[in-house]
């Protein structure tokens, strides 16, 4: 763990939560790397914790190789539990009141996107300051580290980073390290010109799984409009249709899979009046 800088505003940017994401853990380093030399200037307080899950990256896997248990399902852990809820309260400990976190993990062949608890103004205007276009929203699942702390009124989402083909991508780090600096930028933790950003808005993700074995070959790439019944790649002889009309978050490459194994992922566009809608809980909450 680092910690840069001091003052009464925090924010804790976290990475390998999921031991088999290696890029989130790249930006982390390389953005520790830039604090270093750049701390002074720092108007608050920068953590970064970039190997959260240790037992997990040493195996390149996504849990735990000690008790099996997903850390992105365990907070806010617990002081007794198993080690990966011991290892979880940790954390909580140092993140449960912070003013800002940012969660950062990969999604394999997709585009970058934020992934956020809709609902409540301060989310919104936190999701305004990340230089990133697509916001997809969250399903809601408890034990992870930003629903459990937004349900704490602390200002938590997710960044999704680009892992093709599960490899290091020295270009794709230095990317999101940018994107990050302008981050701190837009929320005053360091001096420079801020940027307003035109996000798109998405709706939950769903899945498309496999329903046979084979090879898949897709005929789409990510962050392209699909709509309902388009085909976005084959099995065998096998058509794979989108089922909605959205924004196409990842997709495999081409790859042999099995039954069941997840293919792509896609979410819907929200309209104007659905934003306006979610717009005023947010002002009400």
């Amino acid at each position: 763990m680092y910690v840069f800088g001091e003052g009464e505003r925090t924010i804790v940017i976290v990475s390998g939560i999921h031991g088999d994401e290696r890029n989130s853990v790249l930006a982390s380093i390389l953005l520790a790397r830039r604090l270093r030399r750049i701390e002074k200037t720092l108007n608050g307080r920068v953590i970064i914790i970039p190997i959260a899950n240790f037992e997990a990256f040493k195996y390149r896997r996504r849990c735990s190789m000690i008790d099996g248990l997903d850390m992105n399902r365990s907070f806010p852990g617990s002081v007794s539990g198993s080690p990966t809820q011991q290892h979880a309260w940790r954390i909580w400990e140092r993140c449960r009141e912070v003013d800002y976190i940012i969660d950062m993990h990969t999604c394999g062949s997709c585009i970058p996107y934020i992934l956020a608890k809709y609902g409540k103004k301060n989310i919104m205007d936190f999701i305004e300051k990340i230089p990133v276009r697509y916001v997809v929203r969250s399903h809601g699942t408890r034990g992870q580290l930003f629903i459990e702390a937004a349900e704490r009124e602390v200002d938590a989402l997710i960044l999704e980073v680009p892992q093709p083909r599960c490899g290091l991508d020295l270009r794709l780090g230095k990317i999101f390290l940018r994107k990050i600096i302008q981050t701190l930028r837009n929320l005053d933790f360091l001096e420079g010109p801020k940027r307003k950003y035109d996000h798109i808005f998405l709706d939950k993700r769903i899945d498309i799984a496999s329903e046979v074995r084979g090879l898949f070959i897709p005929n789409k790439s990510p962050g392209d409009k699909v709509s309902m019944g388009e085909i976005i790649g084959r099995i065998r002889n096998r058509r794979i249709k989108s089922p909605i009309r959205g924004i196409l978050l990842s997709i495999k490459p081409p790859s042999f899979v099995f039954c069941g194994e997840k293919v792509a992922s896609i979410a819907p566009i929200l309209g104007q009046g659905d934003i306006n809608q979610w717009g005023s809980a947010w002002w009400d909450k």
